[in-house]
């Protein structure tokens, strides 16, 4: 399928076109498996199929995900491929800390932060489509920090965690460590929102 088709299925699928989206899936999703095993191999648990994740993380993303406009279908395998690795990796932490009783993230935290949770349960527009929205760009622009930044930024803003706790789950020195180390993450977070509300993915 060429590159001109690929974005022709996202328009569609924008546009309504249920045939369209199970055309991108089927499209994207073989290659993208592929490349988050060949990344991850060797770090994969017992306990999660990668394909699972990946599919979950596309079909999720292309569903209740912010309508972006990709400039090419480079740049949207490139979004997907992120979007699906982070997945995967915060997925295999996430078993590390229930493991060690560590988990301190909500389950409205931990669906803030990824997309191959059922986010489509809980992100349905009951509530109004202009603050649905406004999270789900949310959700894409978390994509582009690391996971110990995603981590802060939600415990912090979402699920309203201390400070002291945070600092403590993330080996910082202080409570105002991690205060200020939020305050600048949600200044280039705004940065990375406007980057791709434009249609470009930040570098």
């Amino acid at each position: 399928m060429s590159d001109d088709d690929v974005l022709s299925l996202l328009r569609r699928w924008y546009e309504g076109d249920q045939q369209a989206l199970n055309a991108l899936v089927a499209t994207i999703e073989p290659w993208l498996q592929a490349d988050v095993r060949a990344q991850l191999r060797g770090a994969a648990s017992a306990a999660i199929d990668p394909a699972d994740v990946v599919q979950q993380a596309i079909v999720n993303f292309l569903q209740w995900g912010p309508r972006f406009q990709p400039e090419s279908a480079a740049q949207l395998r490139s979004l997907l491929q992120r979007i699906a690795t982070n997945n995967l990796i915060d997925e295999l932490r996430r078993q590390e800390r229930r493991a060690t009783h560590s988990d301190s993230l909500s389950g409205a935290g931990r669906r803030m932060t990824a997309y191959a949770s059922d986010s489509g349960s809980s992100l349905r527009p009951e509530r109004s489509a202009a603050r649905n929205e406004e999270r789900e760009w949310l959700r894409l622009g978390l994509q582009f920090l690391s996971e110990e930044e995603r981590y802060l930024l939600v415990a912090s803003e979402v699920d309203g965690l201390p400070w002291k706790d945070i600092a403590a789950q993330l080996g910082l020195d202080s409570p105002d460590a991690a205060r200020v180390r939020a305050g600048r993450l949600k200044i280039r977070l705004a940065n990375i929102l406007r980057q791709l509300q434009g249609g470009r993915t930040p570098a």
